[in-house]
């Protein structure tokens, strides 16, 4: 009976893991038709289909452990943001699309073993399947080791875009703020204070030859000690 339940598991190992196997060949066996899907943000796949079926999305990933979810977050975030990055103009134009599909390879991986990671939880609590719960684990884990680099990989060329778009944003605030300071120093005529202090003195000269002439008594500022504030800044002029 032993020899039998051993020997079970060990076929339903190798079937899993074959299973693995085989959708890590098909997924990257079929580039033409990966390139066709979508890999989008919660809420633009519709709600009636299973994963995988026309898009990813990170939902689809939530319930799987820390690892699958964590990658397949990382992945998605990284089409997201090459395809809305400045630096596109600057990268080769086949980029957004070569991280697409290769983004979408490491969801079909992913999604290949959700099966096997759930039989791999079931098996924890049953010591008699302890041997196949450990070969499923660390299959498993080499899996999720290849698809981690290739998350890294995709996320450093985002690392590397925003660096550029950043590169570009302070070019372009150095282009701006020499536009401005060009323009600010043009903004006032040099000559503009010399001659509206001129007109002061021309409207000071006809205003108090005008008093004169008609006995108009003397303006407030020339009063004695009068609280005045306007006339006084028409005399301050005058008097420098």
């Amino acid at each position: 009976m032993l020899i039998g339940v051993a020997a079970g598991s060990v076929a339903v190992w190798f079937s899993l893991i074959g299973g693995i196997v085989v959708c890590l060949g098909v997924a990257s066996g079929v580039n033409n038709l990966l390139t066709a899907r979508s890999i989008e943000d919660n809420g633009s796949c519709p709600e009636l289909r299973s994963p995988g079926e026309c898009c990813y999305q990170t939902c689809d990933f939530a319930t799987m452990d820390p690892a699958a979810t964590e990658i397949a977050n990382r992945v998605i975030d990284a089409v997201a943001q090459l395809r809305t990055a400045q630096a596109r103009a600057w990268l080769d134009p086949d980029l957004p699309r070569a991280a697409h599909r290769l983004a979408w390879e490491v969801l079909c991986c992913l999604d290949c073993t959700r099966a096997a990671r759930d039989l791999a939880a079931q098996l924890a609590d049953a010591p008699e399947h302890a041997a196949l719960a450990a070969a499923l684990h660390d299959t498993i884990n080499v899996i999720d080791y290849r698809l981690n680099e290739s998350a890294q990989h995709l996320a450093g060329c985002v690392v590397l875009a925003h660096e550029w778009d950043r590169k570009l944003r302070d070019i372009d605030t150095r282009h701006r703020g020499d536009r401005e300071l060009s323009s600010l120093q043009e903004a006032v005529r040099q000559g503009l204070a010399t001659e509206t202090e001129s007109l002061l003195h021309n409207a000071f000269y006809r205003i108090t030859a005008a008093r004169d002439l008609t006995e108009a008594g003397p303006f407030p500022w020339e009063q004695p000690r009068l609280d005045w504030t306007t006339n006084s800044q028409v005399t301050h002029h005058l008097t420098d």
